[in-house]
């Protein structure tokens, strides 16, 4: 399907993004409110009646967000949910990242804005691997090894302990995920160039949507779990979402 005659399907496009407000502002409630609110119950209703109009309308609505012809298409189920994981790693990994250097190792902003300039290095370092990588590895390979590097990076961070020195822990996480996210999104790229311009569409909706509900979901960890233990647990959820992005990689390469 090409550019032109692409069309926002926006009615099923409306109710997907009343159901990830609804989702997040849930999040954001039991974060900020409880979870035993009505405030909270209000929200989590709405998005469990805006998810049902929606898998609704997918199923019956002559024009879904994700049309019959798409969802037989591997190549672009794997690119969303490779976008789904990317985006759930990147935008999150340097709010708790902030979050680490700036509770438990005293940073100011210049400093944590200089860890944050060497992530984004890395980030352009993994893509420049992934490049030099195309004749030695697949890019679903490359994939697998770019998601590897975050989980292990996250991973790093999430089981050491409190007071660790920053060269010993959260240094060589940095470096790790940087390189790994880099490498994640150049195989992405890749992924895109051979997908339909509404598949490309999706990929920016499910880049949006990860992002929002992920940020929404890590603020509510360390709103409930104060102090260390916030960061620790955040930091856990970010390795379990790179691990899930391995399993997409493993399916890709099947």
């Amino acid at each position: 399907m090409s550019a032109i005659n692409f069309r926002v399907p926006a009615l099923a496009f409306s109710l997907g993004a009343l159901f990830i407000m609804s989702l997040t502002m849930t999040l954001l409630g039991v974060a900020h409110q409880g979870l035993d609110t009505p405030l909270t119950h209000s929200f989590a209703g709405a998005a469990a009646i805006f998810f049902t109009l929606f898998m609704i309308s997918e199923r019956y609505n002559p024009q879904p967000l994700l049309p019959q012809t798409l969802r037989a298409c591997t190549e672009l189920q794997i690119s969303l949910w490779t976008s789904v994981f990317f985006a759930a790693l990147c935008v999150p990994a340097f709010f708790l990242l902030a979050w680490l250097l700036k509770n438990s190792y005293g940073f100011g902003l210049l400093q944590i804005l200089l860890s944050i300039a060497l992530i984004l290095l890395m980030v352009r370092a993994g893509h420049v691997l992934g490049e030099k990588f195309q004749a030695e590895f697949t890019r679903d390979k490359r994939l697998l090894l770019g998601f590897t590097l975050v989980a292990a990076g996250t991973g790093m961070i999430a089981v050491m302990s409190e007071g660790c020195a920053f060269w010993l822990a959260p240094l060589p996480a940095m470096i790790l995920s940087g390189l790994g996210l880099g490498m994640v999104n150049h195989a992405r790229n890749i992924r895109l160039q051979v997908i339909a311009a509404q598949g490309r569409w999706l990929n920016g909706v499910a880049l949006i949507a990860s992002t929002v509900v992920s940020l929404a979901l890590l603020t509510m960890i360390v709103t409930i779990y104060p102090g260390y233990a916030g960061l620790e647990n955040g930091f856990t959820l970010l390795g379990i979402f790179a691990l899930a992005g391995m399993v997409v990689a493993l399916m890709a390469e099947a």
